[in-house]
């Protein structure tokens, strides 16, 4: 790339891996080679996700996400959600049901879209000043459980929040878990094939959870 790299994402089957970058591309890279293919995209990106068939990818910008056809290997664009949030687009996921896909902003708003419609499930989503990006961070990340039931996000006061996709609940473990946690939480990833989820705070403290 010919600006900073933004987000590096190994494809399922750990033979590519897709790169994006303020120089506004998107790149393919055939891990055995070292070749790539490029695709432009209109503004810098933020952050991409792809979808566990990965046929599909999903990056996020300045209050816009796009959608990307990836079944030909290079990133081909087949939607636009305009103004998806009112600040800058941090993160989105795929549930593990392609039908969702689950977004956070500077906002401090985390929505859930069904895909098919291109329509947010909720409006306007979950919304709590204290929800993701502190001050000093520009971009923090969420994760899904893998039966796309339930969604981890922190906050700025050291607090998890769990929000259920299928009730539009959510649930603040803060209280229990208090003594533990004592700065902003910046990212959340869900330990494949297990019941548990890990989360890193902006001192750099990591750890691990049980569901």
């Amino acid at each position: 790339h010919s600006d900073l790299v933004t987000c590096v994402r190994f494809n399922y089957n750990q033979k590519s891996l897709i790169s994006a970058s303020n120089d506004k591309t998107i790149r393919t890279w055939n891990i055995a080679t070292g070749q790539h293919v490029a695709a432009q995209c209109p503004t810098r990106i933020n952050n991409i996700d792809l979808s566990w068939s990965e046929t599909t990818m999903v990056t996020t910008h300045m209050k816009d996400m796009r959608f990307w056809n990836m079944s030909s290997g290079q990133a081909q664009m087949i939607h636009t959600i305009s103004n998806a949030h009112l600040d800058q687009v941090t993160c989105a996921r795929f549930t593990s049901d392609e039908r969702y896909v689950v977004s956070s902003g500077q906002d401090h708003i985390v929505k859930i879209w069904d895909v098919r419609t291109w329509q947010p499930l909720y409006e306007p989503g979950f919304e709590d000043e204290l929800y993701t990006c502190p001050n000093g961070v520009a971009k923090t990340k969420l994760t899904i459980s893998p039966d796309s039931q339930f969604v981890v996000v922190g906050s700025q006061n050291g607090a998890i929040i769990i929000l259920d996709i299928k009730t539009g609940n959510s649930m603040d473990i803060a209280e229990i878990y208090d003594d533990e946690v004592y700065y902003a939480v910046v990212g959340t990833e869900w330990v494949p094939g297990q019941s548990s989820f890990a989360t890193i705070d902006k001192s750099g403290g990591l750890l691990l959870w049980a569901a």
